[in-house]
């Protein structure tokens, strides 16, 4: 099914085996005693793999860094987006210097949840690409709080009433747009790289500063989502310049055009 999460931060504060060991208590519940690490070498480090999460430590001359995976199905996922500050605060608990625990969510009020502007030209270039390609409701969804699909609202009129339907009936999640900031690590880390697609083939996203990104879980769709890119950018300038264009005056190429001969199937 693929990851529900990827990140990647840095722990300047603290040790390698500091950090091995927070991961160790967060993901298997043990404590283990200082001493050799058991865990295989992997790409950038030594690796834990447990209960479907994927946990790669590596020691540098700026902290030790670490590589976190959480599979849809893993037992860790309905807290997935809380794994970073779990960790960070079990390892600030082993460090010589331990820093303060995090709050617990439901103490905190950093408007990570909050719903992103939705009159935003980003935002509005991608319902006309979605009008203009006639993505049925259940080939889209947005997310307004980390971790969570809100499918388009039955009555929208951007949906249309007929379209292709792909395995038992029902049109594969394609297109997700993501209305989530940028999250906040944990204090005294550094948030290198954090990707919480939920589900769907293309995760786009408008970002504060006004950038655009579309990325994809799979490699075999990198490509395709360059090319959606491409588009979004280029309606998004549209509406820019003249942000009272209608959506069918926009100029959007036809969806088989963007993402070529490989969107044919569900399985594509």
């Amino acid at each position: 099914m693929g990851d529900l999460l990827r990140l990647y931060a840095i722990a300047p504060h603290l040790g390698a085996d500091e950090l091995r060991r927070g991961v160790c208590r967060v993901l298997t519940g043990d404590d283990p005693r200082p001493g050799p690490w058991p865990w295989p070498e992997g790409r950038h480090g030594q690796v834990l793999r447990h209960a479907g999460v994927t946990a790669e430590v590596a020691g540098s001359w700026d902290g030790p860094q670490l590589w976190l995976r959480v599979a849809h199905d893993s037992q860790h996922a309905s807290r997935a987006a809380e794994l970073l500050a779990d960790i960070a605060a079990s390892a600030g608990e082993t460090a010589r210097h331990p820093r303060p625990r995090p709050a617990a969510r439901h103490d905190r009020r950093d408007g990570n949840d909050a719903p992103g502007n939705r009159s935003t030209p980003g935002y509005r270039a991608w319902r006309a690409m979605m009008r203009r390609w006639d993505v049925p409701g259940t080939g889209r969804a947005e997310i307004a709080v980390p971790g969570r699909l809100d499918p388009v609202d039955p009555t929208d009129h951007d949906i249309p009433s007929e379209a292709p339907q792909g395995v038992d009936g029902v049109a594969p999640l394609t297109f997700v747009f993501d209305h989530t900031p940028a999250r906040q690590p944990p204090p005294g880390w550094l948030l290198r790289s954090w990707f919480f697609p939920a589900a769907g083939r293309f995760h786009c996203s408008w970002e504060a500063s006004g950038r655009l990104r579309v990325r994809t879980p799979r490699t075999a769709d990198r490509p395709q989502a360059v090319a959606l890119l491409s588009v979004w950018r280029a309606v998004t300038a549209e509406l820019d310049v003249r942000p009272d264009l209608p959506p069918d005056a926009l100029n959007i190429p036809p969806r088989a055009f963007v993402l070529a001969a490989r969107d044919v199937s569900p399985s594509a």
